[in-house]
């Protein structure tokens, strides 16, 4: 499975992919873009989840840009969070 890059995760979220996490005792183990095979390192997602780029969507399934996330990107990926 290929490991994302910030600015590939980026364009990904901004698309409005989830991303789905695999949890082992309460921890992120995996991490993967909703519909695609590309995996995202757990101290990535959990920086952008601290950083408030993401949160858990409504129906709780996975988890999404933010409107924060979305601010800070601009519209552009590529940019770091």
């Amino acid at each position: 499975m290929k490991e994302l890059d910030v600015a590939t995760l980026n364009d990904r979220l901004l698309s409005g992919h989830r991303l789905i996490v695999t949890l082992t005792n309460g921890k992120v183990v995996a991490c993967e873009i909703e519909f695609f095979d590309e995996a995202v390192s757990p101290s990535l997602f959990q920086t952008y989840l601290a950083n408030g780029m993401i949160e858990v969507p409504k129906d709780g399934r996975g988890y999404k840009l933010s409107t924060e996330g979305k601010n800070r990107l601009g519209g552009r990926s590529g940019r770091r969070p």
